[in-house]
């Protein structure tokens, strides 16, 4: 038991782990590789090589391609009628790939992803079929970071945090959307100016409201944002490690907070803590697109829980 849930299957060494949409493959990268298994019958399809170091994985919305970035933002395409590689990209002069999440556009044609263009933090595109490179911001912050977030479906938006150092000569942070259709797009820039900082942001559509994390914090704030609907610190005192990954349920109710020594599960509407375990060297933790199950990532092992809350 984990989490008080059952452990349906556990993996060895789990950076990361996501299924496909129709459920039919899961997979998790490891320090080398990154593995394919059927979830029918745990059959190991396929042990991916390339990259060498995978840092995020991510099955296209039709299931038909797989993308793997590595650690140093290098983007691998796979088959997953084989899983044979189709197509790579790499850095090039003013469209530098970097480490981080990205994700592929609704219509499974292009990357959009976080890349550095004459040393400034930017946002762009690949598309997958010709390898045209676009981008379509223009920050000309100093030192300035972006890192994507989610793909909002309800709005069809991608949502990603700009940091970057402000007038006074501190960090702050603003939220950025980027509409979908890419070639439509429209960029929106939202910040609040009681919350400057935070280490990772979601939205939960179900509720309208932003999720913060910061530290051991967690911070509600709604569509607007500029109000604060809740906030939480969650350690009560204990040493919970470093915050990795926060993941919310599709029904909107539950967040899963990962730390480098601890998971949570709370409960949204009141940020309670309904479960909690010391899981050391934790570093991933999300719920299946279905709700079904939980996937744990640790340094060490990876587990796939099926989901009693």
């Amino acid at each position: 038991m984990l989490l008080q849930m059952e452990i349906i299957k556990k993996l060895k060494t789990s950076h990361q782990i996501r299924c496909s949409k129709n459920n039919h493959f899961l997979c998790h990268t490891m320090e080398r590789k990154t593995v394919i298994y059927r979830q029918d019958n745990w059959e190991i399809v396929k042990e991916i090589k390339r990259p060498s170091y995978p840092a995020n994985i991510r099955f296209f919305n039709n299931d038909n391609h797989l993308l793997i970035n590595s650690t140093d933002g290098q983007i691998y395409i796979y088959d997953t009628n084989n899983f044979e590689k189709i197509n790579e990209f790499r850095s090039r002069k003013n469209f530098r790939l970097i480490e981080g999440d990205i994700n592929i556009t609704n219509d499974n044609r292009q990357i959009i992803l976080p890349v550095i263009s004459e040393d400034k933090a930017q946002i762009g595109v690949i598309n997958i079929q010709t390898g045209e490179r676009k981008l379509f911001t223009n920050f000309q912050y100093e030192d300035n970071i972006l890192e994507y977030n989610q793909y909002i479906s309800s709005e069809k938006k991608h949502l990603f945090t700009l940091t970057f150092i402000n007038l006074k000569g501190f960090y702050e942070n603003k939220l950025v959307k980027v509409s979908d259709p890419i070639e439509e797009s429209f960029i929106e820039e939202i910040y609040n100016k009681r919350i400057m900082i935070w280490e990772k942001a979601l939205y939960n559509p179900i509720f309208e409201h932003y999720i913060l994390v910061n530290e051991t914090e967690i911070i509600l704030i709604n569509k607007e944002f500029d109000k604060i609907i809740n906030r939480k610190s969650i350690s009560n005192g204990k040493d919970i490690g470093y915050f990795y990954h926060v993941g919310l349920s599709n029904d909107g109710n539950y967040i899963l907070l990962t730390f480098s020594k601890y998971i949570f599960i709370l409960k949204y509407d009141d940020l309670s803590i309904v479960r909690s375990d010391k899981i050391p060297y934790a570093c991933f933790g999300e719920f299946s697109s279905d709700d079904h199950h939980l996937y744990i990532g640790t340094w060490k092992e990876g587990y796939i829980l099926k989901n009693n809350l």
